[in-house]
């Protein structure tokens, strides 16, 4: 997900102020989910080092090519010699009729202490420029492949704040529950006591109650820790301090509607990037088996340059130059055809490959829509025991102003009642995230 300039800057803004705030005023973060969504997209190292790979690939392919066009080198030398006259001395080559040859020391050319030599050159390629063209592609789809992968990262890091976000909420519905459930156990203690003080019963009902009391306790200890567990690493997949407090805003009540399970399979076969990547890792393996095929071709360049000298008086001291450069491996004893037959292999490999998550996408798409509609059902069934549990309560509250009932009853009504809505929000929470699952599977997230 891309945000323009203005929403980015906007954003940065207000979580710059709601963090200083926060550690300012040592008071909990408010953050809603798609805030906390942007948070993870802006702010997530994982992503970063992502985006950063892509920016790689994009240098490499800058790299290749360059490859298009000629190549400009210079080079350049000084030296001092001492000696710099080339002289062949009297009777290097022997004697003849009692004559040396040479008759008297012969001074070839009279050179300089100072000797420069100097020279540039231009290099074209020009069947190269095929294999050239070829190394583009093969980058082109590496910045591709690098694009999805960050996409993926992306769609990994919404869904894992939204379990950790939605996570945070059910705890704290479990806590209420748990709260709820250590009243009403406290007061059917105190009834319980009463009884056995007044000899009306016997331990026994009194021991489990207070078994009842330490297992709602332990409910509420663990919901505890587990709000505290699932804020650590919501703060740190948002890139903040990890003892970052929250205070979350609730979900919306409206829950998304199922389409057809064709709608979210056709939508994969396009879509879900572990299908996109699999489709250009068998485009970049015919690459790499046209790449291999080009090096059977010479490799034939256009040459120029200039010189420059000043070591030997007899030739020109500047020259120009131009002309073909041609190399043509003849002979490798099978080293190319070798790599022709593995880049087929690769090829051949990656086909298999994407037939293969071809058919592993489409089954957990499937899958995915399946754990959708069970989850909601559950949350179908689970409405109806709120509306049955809150109009228990409606009843019940009426007997209680009659005075046929006692008040424990309603706080035991009312315990049944947050258990039975702390189920419908588990089941409302688990039916979103099996969408979400869904979504992503279709490459639709």
């Amino acid at each position: 997900m891309k945000l323009h300039r203005h929403s980015r800057i906007l954003l940065l803004v207000q979580l710059t102020g709601a963090v200083f705030f926060a550690s300012a005023q040592d008071t909990a973060l408010h953050i809603t989910l798609p805030i906390a969504h942007q948070m993870a997209l802006q702010q997530n190292r994982l992503l970063k080092i992502a985006r950063l790979r892509v920016e790689e690939s994009r240098d490499s392919l800058d790299g290749i090519s360059s490859k298009y066009y000629p190549n400009i080198n210079a080079t350049g030398g000084y030296l001092y010699a001492g000696k710099t006259d080339v002289v062949i001395p009297q009777g290097k080559f022997g004697n003849i009729a009692s004559v040396p040859i040479p008759d008297r020391d012969f001074k070839l050319f009279e050179g300089d202490h100072n000797m420069i030599l100097a020279g540039a050159n231009v290099v074209q390629p020009i069947t190269q420029l095929t294999k050239v063209s070829t190394g583009v592609k093969v980058a082109k789809t590496n910045v591709a492949l690098a694009q999805t992968q960050v996409q993926k990262a992306e769609w990994q890091v919404r869904q894992g704040v939204e379990q950790l976000y939605c996570g945070i909420l059910l705890a704290q519905h479990k806590q209420q529950q748990a709260a709820a459930n250590i009243r009403l156990t406290e007061i059917q203690l105190y009834d319980v006591e009463s009884a056995l003080m007044a000899g009306e019963t016997d331990s026994t009902n009194h021991y489990g109650l207070q078994a009842q009391l330490a297992a709602d306790e332990e409910k509420q200890l663990q919901a505890n820790y587990d709000i505290a567990d699932y804020s650590a690493s919501l703060a740190e997949l948002l890139g903040l301090p990890v003892n970052t407090r929250f205070e979350l805003a609730p979900l919306p009540d409206s829950l998304a509607v199922l389409q057809p399970v064709e709608t979210y399979v056709s939508q994969a076969n396009d879509k879900n990037p572990d299908v996109q990547a699999a489709a250009l890792t068998v485009q970049k393996a015919g690459l790499g088996v046209a790449s291999a095929r080009k090096e059977y071709t010479p490799d034939l360049s256009f040459i120029a340059g200039f010189s420059y000298q000043s070591v030997f008086d007899f030739l020109p001291a500047s020259n120009y130059q131009a002309g073909l450069l041609l190399t043509w491996k003849i002979l490798d004893f099978g080293t190319r055809k070798s790599v022709v037959k593995q880049r087929q292999h690769q090829q051949a490999a990656a086909t298999e490959s994407k037939q293969y998550t071809s058919d592993h996408v489409s089954a957990a798409v499937q899958k995915a829509y399946r754990q959708a509609l069970q989850a909601q059902a559950l949350v179908t069934a689970a409405q109806k025991a709120v509306l049955y549990r809150k109009k228990q309560l409606e009843f019940k509250q009426g007997q209680l102003a009659a005075g046929s009932i006692l008040k424990r009853e309603i706080v035991q009504t009312r315990a049944d009642l947050t258990k039975a809505e702390t189920d419908l929000f588990a089941a409302q929470i688990n039916y979103r995230l099996a969408y979400t699952s869904l979504l992503i599977s279709a490459g639709m997230y």
